[in-house]
């Protein structure tokens, strides 16, 4: 079960420590709200097995390869300051 008030109130911390606050930003007074939402989707997966996923969409992916993809020279010029995120070019 996900403390959605805990995890809101950790990152008003991360705000305060970076020194961001909401009467100089009015723009990010429903950040904290906006930032749980969004690692709540983006992680929801992770109540999930690998088995669970295969099940779920009737399929799996076999790697022979056991390299690591990397991709780099992706630029990165600001971020999403309702979310926290990086925003690419």
């Amino acid at each position: 079960m996900i403390d959605e008030i805990a995890a809101q109130n950790a990152i008003r911390k991360l705000l305060s420590a970076f020194d961001i606050k909401n009467e100089r930003h009015p723009d990010i007074e429903k950040t904290p709200e906006r930032v749980v939402k969004m690692l709540m989707e983006v992680w929801q997966g992770e109540q999930y097995t690998n088995d669970d996923i295969a099940d779920m969409f009737g399929k799996i992916f076999i790697c022979e390869d056991k390299n690591m993809v990397i991709v780099s020279e992706i630029p990165c010029f600001s971020h999403c300051e309702h979310h926290l995120a990086l925003i690419y070019n």
